[in-house]
């Protein structure tokens, strides 16, 4: 049985709100290979809690570049 089927899992939905990110910056994260996860289908991942874990103790992302106003 391979090791992940044995973690604890949760959604993007789920590891988005224990984060406080949307969505859709998980699944950036996921697609880009920067966090670890399971993609269990095309439209569903899902992702250890200790990968959670991990992302939680680096703290808070930095903020990207601001888009100028002019």
């Amino acid at each position: 049985m391979p090791e992940e089927a044995t973690r604890p899992m949760v959604t993007v939905t789920e590891a988005a709100s224990m984060l406080g990110m949307t969505p859709a910056g998980i699944a950036r994260r996921l697609q880009r290979g920067v966090m670890h996860g399971v993609k269990v289908n095309p439209r569903l991942w899902l992702i250890p809690t200790d990968e959670v874990e991990r992302w939680r103790e680096r703290g808070r992302l930095k903020p990207g570049p601001q888009p100028s106003r002019t």
